[in-house]
């Protein structure tokens, strides 16, 4: 009986969760793993200045936290790495443009603001171009609603037409060959809403309009999984486009609440 509890306290106990360092003092936001430098990055709004010395972006590299990356100050929303650049977007105070990118030493200022609240929430690759997506309607002197387009040196404006301000894209994918964006935008020809595809020259709306908001986007079993908040229908939180037809997923009652995030692991 004795190593029976033994037994099942030590296998309870290496299947619970184990604070990472120091842990954050405050909102996680964002976890990129970075293959460059074989790091984990944990962006959020926390300040854990006695443990790293940092403020909204810190690394993980498997054993320690890296404090490196100083200099950081606010809200990092959205990590990735492009052209062998990390590069961090949300809501800071740095240089006040909400867009900058790590030289191997320190933060780099790109000299151009997004404008209307101006936070980028979401990054993705799409035809060599970083895609940057979230609450502005504009970009330096560019008019370029939800999305815009960097090459790494210049913006290419490819916002969604005649947006209506007020709302926000909040993900961005490529599934097909084809740049999808969700979010909580519409147009104000009532054409676009939540949900949209860029195929390069021009956007279109997608399989219909939601009726809510979408947070998260991932590709599995070469289908694309949508989460949010949905409302077409009773507790529709998680939907799923094969590339014509969006349907709904059995036992998606048992969600009672939006989805913020999707990630495929393992098949899974």
């Amino acid at each position: 009986i004795l190593m029976y509890f033994t037994l099942s306290a030590n296998f309870i106990c290496a299947q619970g969760w184990v604070r990472v360092g120091c842990g954050i003092n405050n909102q996680g936001n964002v976890l990129y793993a970075d293959n460059a430098s074989d790091k984990l990055f944990i962006g959020g709004y926390f300040h854990n200045t006695t443990c790293y010395g940092n403020t909204g972006l810190i690394a993980w590299d498997g054993t320690d936290m890296d404090s490196s990356y100083n200099g950081f100050f606010g809200q990092a929303l959205a990590i990735t790495n492009y052209q062998n650049k990390l590069y961090v977007g949300g809501n800071f105070s740095f240089q006040r443009n909400n867009f900058t990118r790590w030289n191997g030493s320190s933060w780099d200022s790109i000299n151009t603001a997004f404008h209307h609240s101006g936070m980028p929430l979401d990054f993705c690759k799409y035809n060599n171009l970083l895609i940057a997506v979230g609450d502005f309607d504009s970009v330096g002197t560019g008019y370029s609603p939800y999305v815009v387009a960097w090459d790494g040196i210049n913006w290419i404006d490819i916002g969604i037409p005649h947006a209506n301000m007020g709302w926000q894209a909040n993900t961005c994918i490529v599934f097909q060959n084809e740049l999808y964006v969700g979010g909580s935008y519409q147009d104000s020809l009532g054409i676009i809403y939540s949900f949209a595809k860029w195929n390069g020259t021009n956007w279109a709306k997608v399989a219909g309009n939601f009726g809510g908001y979408i947070y998260c986007m991932a590709v599995y079993n070469n289908e694309l999984y949508i989460g949010g908040d949905l409302f077409n229908s009773p507790d529709t939180y998680l939907v799923k486009f094969d590339g014509t037809n969006i349907t709904t997923l059995n036992g998606n009652s048992g969600f009672n609440g939006g989805l913020n995030s999707l990630k495929v692991i393992e098949n899974k």
